[in-house]
């Protein structure tokens, strides 16, 4: 794959030096999109956005606003990735003004969920529910029939149940989770359902509620057998066995974090590993109460492309929930000065 972007960087480099000699702006333009799409790809967001900010000083001079508002969201997603929301969110505000501009309620609403994630990421939470709760609202006025748009509800209740989690609010996170699962039952997302039942456990978790918080992790738990998602059982075992020590159930909790270990050793997963050999040794070793809640969040990471793909990560605290953001890639496999027809591209937070 890399040798791939690395012959792609060849032939639009090439394409640039032709279309620069012959002074087709646009086609310098698309040749920097292009170049600042592979370098994204590539892991090399500084480059990525040298080349879209060129890209977009030819925008503004051909006057092409659709274009113009697309690489202020690239731009955005690249200073994401190289987590300075001091760039990200002016230009996420530029694209959404466009997009106003525009009246694309569809790419108004993305812009607004990118905008409402910079803000989150930058701790302004405040800020982060209002343009989400904004976004929210925009939903009714868009086709129901709108299978991205669907998808783009749910990520952004998702978003809001994200923020209220962090800021010490388990149980409006609760309701908006809850929301988002609703949704992903009816457009029939069954990995985005058993994602959304964890989220659901760790708040019930958090709240005390244990037997709410043990079915939720249970129901996805068999979710995720039934899709054979190994990192997906494995995080439910080991969050059944946080809910058992917290009942008291400790030889139910050894169950479970055996049957965690061995996925953790074939998935490679090292760190994952010694955490729950640390957990299964303090467990039998201690007879109190177990104190250490481990909460496990995903990723959901955007690719160049329409579709999602969700990768795990693992984080321990004491007694606070630590949500962290990730971005999404963001981009058209081209960039054509006006789309046929608007995607939802909205990036996501770790859970």
């Amino acid at each position: 794959m890399q040798k791939d972007n690395h012959l792609a960087i060849e032939f639009f480099e090439r394409c640039l030096g032709v279309r620069t000699k012959v002074g087709d702006k646009r086609g310098i333009a698309d040749c920097h999109d292009s170049l600042g799409l592979v370098y994204y790809d590539l892991g090399s967001y500084g480059r990525s956005v040298q080349h879209y900010s060129r890209s977009l000083d030819f925008r503004v001079d051909l006057g092409d606003l659709s274009s113009e508002s697309e690489c202020y969201r690239c731009l955005g997603v690249a200073y994401m990735r190289l987590e300075d929301t001091t760039q990200a969110i002016p230009a996420f505000e530029r694209c959404l003004d466009i997009q106003r501009k525009l009246d694309n309620q569809s790419a108004e609403v993305d812009a607004l969920i990118s905008l409402g994630l910079a803000h989150f990421k930058a701790a302004n939470h405040q800020s982060a529910v209002k343009l989400l709760e904004d976004a929210l609202d925009m939903f009714q006025h868009l086709s129901a029939d709108d299978a991205s748009a669907h998808s783009a509800k749910a990520l952004c209740l998702d978003h809001l149940g994200a923020v209220y989690s962090k800021v010490g609010k388990p149980d409006k996170a609760v309701t908006f989770y809850t929301m988002s699962l609703r949704v992903k039952k009816d457009i029939g997302d069954m990995t985005g359902e058993a994602r959304c039942l964890v989220r659901i456990g760790l708040e019930f978790l958090l709240l005390d509620q244990l037997t709410r918080a043990f079915e939720a992790f249970t129901e996805a738990l068999h979710m995720f057998e039934r899709l054979e998602d190994d990192n997906g059982i494995s995080i439910c075992y080991e969050n059944l066995g946080d809910t058992y020590m917290k009942m008291g159930e400790k030889k139910q909790a050894i169950f479970s974090y055996d049957r965690c270990l061995p996925i953790k050793v074939e998935t490679w997963d090292k760190v994952g590993e010694a955490q729950v050999l640390c957990v299964i040794t303090h467990t039998h070793a201690n007879k109190r109460t177990h104190t250490h809640t481990r909460i496990h969040t995903y990723t959901i990471t955007h690719k160049h492309t329409h579709s999602f793909a969700c990768t795990h990560t693992h984080t321990q605290t004491h007694a606070q929930t630590h949500m962290h953001t990730h971005t999404q890639k963001h981009h058209s496999s081209s960039m054509q000065s006006k789309p046929a027809a608007w995607t939802f591209r909205t990036q996501c937070i770790l859970f």
